[in-house]
């Protein structure tokens, strides 16, 4: 018999003091979150998550993105080449991220603006912005649409 996972799965940000959940106190600027029954960075919590082959995301509800696992190709919006087993913030989409979708290698992100940004790896276009083989920065994907 295997025993069910829980519910709710709390995601610590790197960096970040240890919270002591049995008080209900929080430390490094967290609050807890009596829904998610953890101390979540500023009164967020993770509304959404998507992952790729090597590397998952987190859609927090204040539109921030944390990010953990292989950045060898800047999927998690950080420049450098890592890995990382906490949850650690990726660059900022203006206006704040509200969806997000990964692919192997790059992730692309709806902002509360109604644009799209895409980072990560580029080797067939699949970020819709650069020729760049790699960008770890999150960039604006021009909606253009071409006919024919």
């Amino acid at each position: 018999v295997v025993d069910p996972l829980p519910a709710r799965v709390p995601l610590p940000l790197a960096a970040e003091a240890p919270a002591e959940i049995g008080s209900a106190s929080c430390t490094g600027g967290r609050s807890f979150d009596a829904q998610a029954g953890a101390c979540v960075a500023g009164g967020a919590r993770a509304v959404a998550a998507s992952a790729g082959v090597h590397h998952s995301l987190v859609l927090l509800s204040d539109g921030r993105v944390c990010a953990f696992g292989d950045n060898s190709y800047g999927q998690q919006g950080r420049p450098a080449a890592s890995r990382s087993g906490a949850c650690q913030a990726a660059a900022a989409i203006p206006g704040g991220a509200v969806q997000l979708a990964s692919g192997e290698l790059h992730v692309v992100a709806l902002s509360a603006l109604g644009e799209v940004y895409s980072w990560g790896g580029n080797s067939n276009g699949q970020l819709g912005r650069t020729s760049s083989l790699v960008s770890a920065v999150p960039g604006r994907v021009p909606l253009r649409l071409r006919e024919g």
